[in-house]
């Protein structure tokens, strides 16, 4: 039986990569494919809803981020997410020394599909806890309760934070955080995170300590 925590408070960008989802999105809105695939190679952007104009449509309207998440997740454009580089293979060995918690930043509604997609793409799902919000649950105060929940079971583990304000959710415990920059750049990580990895081989390896 595991003695420690691993909690994961993201499920993009560090468990699945959603680049392939995005691409399809805009390009059923519209935009053309390599203006897409320039777009979505800039990591600055992986958070944000591109504004842009065509011969054909204009997708800048404040409208824009509905029109974005009705076709992002409908149920078959999930089926187009990859595993993020190393996921499997971390999560896997990481699994047998620390109970992993992945908290999600999805709603329930889109649960069933995403454990589905997990499962195909042959992650240990047999050895991971994952949460989805509420529809208009506060995303920080979600994440805040089942971090207190895992806690309250496992008063010592790891933290692995792709935001560094999630950092916060971990100061009043006794929890160890790295830093993911695949979303943020490294030095925002300061204060936040004891140091950044870039990627999953770095994260096992900064654990085996732990192990």
């Amino acid at each position: 039986m595991a003695h420690f925590a691993l909690v994961i408070p993201s499920l993009e960008y560090i468990i699945l990569d959603p680049t392939p989802r995005k691409f399809q999105t805009y390009k059923e809105i519209g935009w053309d494919d390599q203006s897409i695939k320039n777009y979505l190679s800039n990591k600055e952007n992986h958070e944000k809803i591109a504004s842009f104009m065509t011969n054909t449509i204009s997708f800048s309207a404040s409208s824009r981020r509905n029109r974005f998440y009705e076709i992002y997740n409908q149920y078959n454009m999930l089926d187009l997410e990859i595993a993020f580089k190393g996921a499997v293979e971390g999560l896997t060995k990481l699994s047998k020394h620390f109970e992993t918690h992945i908290i999600s930043e999805r709603i329930k509604q889109l649960q069933e599909k995403t454990l589905e997609q997990l499962s195909n793409l042959q992650f240990p799902m047999d050895k991971i806890h994952l949460y989805f919000k509420q529809t208009h649950e506060s995303l920080y105060s979600y994440k805040r309760d089942v971090i207190r929940k895992i806690v309250s079971k496992f008063p010592s583990g790891v933290g692995i934070i792709t935001h560094p304000k999630d950092g916060d959710l971990f100061k009043p415990y006794e929890y160890a955080v790295l830093g993911f920059d695949t979303i943020k750049g490294e030095t925002t990580f300061s204060g936040h995170s004891e140091f950044v990895c870039h990627s999953w081989k770095e994260i096992y390896a900064s654990l085996e300590d732990q192990q």
